[in-house]
């Protein structure tokens, strides 16, 4: 009987450990690995996509930050390329997002989240509606705008979050350094 009281207590102390070192959602779009929630940082890898194609965002509601500033959460959904994006982006078609030096496996989802801006701060109250909008005032208007060009990059700082999504902790335009994307190395 003894020995039975002290398996389950270990169990007990075991589960109990496991939930507390597990990191809390602690509000809308913040994820276990949100820095600015009290979270540990993840290692975060560099996610390129091309805009255009079947490429979709859908906009969170609002949500203050520590500061006050309104943020929302852009869902971005994406076709998975069969190429490493590249360093140009020279590996991506119309809508499709990659790693730079990998293509996404079948087992990485095509959903990403990040958060900006509802209105960016030099244009406040009001969201860019011109597609280079994006380049100068990033917010929740501009940013899905000039992703639905084709000729047009974003870039990320991404990690793989769950089964459902991959997460950035940071995002902004990413313009290749040529009109013709650079060759594939063979």
């Amino acid at each position: 009987m003894h020995s039975y009281r002290l398996i389950v207590a270990l169990l007990i102390a075991t589960f109990t450990a496991s939930v507390a070192s597990t990191p809390a959602f602690t509000g809308p779009g913040i994820g276990p690995a949100d820095p600015a929630a009290g979270n540990p940082a993840q290692t975060t890898y560099k996610l390129l996509c091309r805009g255009g194609g079947s490429m979709t965002t859908q906009r969170g509601g609002p949500v203050p930050d520590a500061n006050g500033v309104e943020m929302v959460v852009i869902v971005l959904r994406f076709a998975r390329s069969i190429k490493a994006a590249g360093p140009q982006g020279q590996g991506l078609e119309p809508g499709q997002c990659s790693w730079i030096d990998r293509p996404l496996n079948q087992r990485e989802p095509v959903e990403l989240r990040f958060k900006t801006h509802l209105h960016a701060p030099p244009n406040p109250g009001k969201g860019g509606k011109a597609s280079s909008e994006a380049e100068r005032f990033p917010d929740a208007f501009s940013i899905p705008e000039y992703l639905k060009d084709e000729n047009h990059y974003y870039s990320f700082k991404a990690y793989y979050e769950n089964s459902d999504r991959l997460r950035a902790t940071e995002s902004t335009y990413f313009k290749p350094t040529s009109d013709k994307p650079a060759p594939q190395p063979k």
